[in-house]
C-alpha cells in the first residue's frame, strides 16, 4: 500500500470517488473510561459514528473514513463515556480530502458564546477601509 501526500490534489480522482481520509484530532486527553469519536455527516447528509484511536505518537488520535473526493461534509468530535455525551466540539464544514487535522476545541458551559461584534461608529469616524485608504491612514498606521 503506498502513502499518498495529502497536500497534492489527486487529479487522477474525479469529484466524488471515494477515497480514504485520514482523520487526526490534537490537544485532546481522553480517560480510560471514555470513548472519543468523530460524526461525519456526508453531502448526502448520512450520518458516520467512527471512534478514534491513540495514534502511534500518542499525541494525538486518529481514524480513517472512507468519504467522497471534495464531496461537501460536516464533522464534529465527540467524547462520551456508557453512551453518554460528556463534550463535544462545533460542527466544522469542509471538503472530503485525503487528510483532516484539528486541534480540540470543546464546547461546553465553561466556554463563552461568541459575542457578535456591535457598530460603536456614530458617523464622526471614518469607516476602516475609508480610513486605510487615506493618507493621514497611512501615516498614523506607520507612525510616520
Amino acid at each position: 500500500m503506498t502513502k499518498t501526500n495529502p497536500l497534492f490534489i489527486d487529479s487522477t480522482k474525479t469529484h466524488g470517488d471515494s477515497i480514504g481520509t485520514h482523520v487526526e484530532l490534537k490537544k485532546i486527553l481522553v480517560y480510560d473510561d471514555e470513548d472519543l469519536l468523530i460524526v461525519v455527516t456526508n453531502h448526502q447528509g448520512v450520518a458516520m459514528r467512527i471512534p478514534m484511536k491513540v495514534a502511534e505518537d500518542e499525541t494525538s488520535y486518529e481514524a480513517r473514513v472512507h468519504l467522497n473526493h471534495q464531496k461537501a461534509i460536516s464533522y464534529q468530535f465527540v467524547v462520551e463515556k456508557n453512551g453518554q455525551l460528556i463534550l463535544q466540539s462545533a460542527t466544522l464544514r469542509s471538503r472530503a480530502q485525503y487528510a483532516i487535522i484539528e486541534d480540540w476545541q470543546p464546547l461546553g458551559a465553561d466556554t463563552p458564546a461568541p459575542v457578535p461584534a456591535q457598530d460603536t461608529n456614530d458617523g464622526t469616524q471614518p469607516w476602516p477601509g475609508e480610513y486605510a485608504k487615506s493618507v493621514k491612514g497611512l501615516i498614523d498606521k506607520w507612525g510616520l
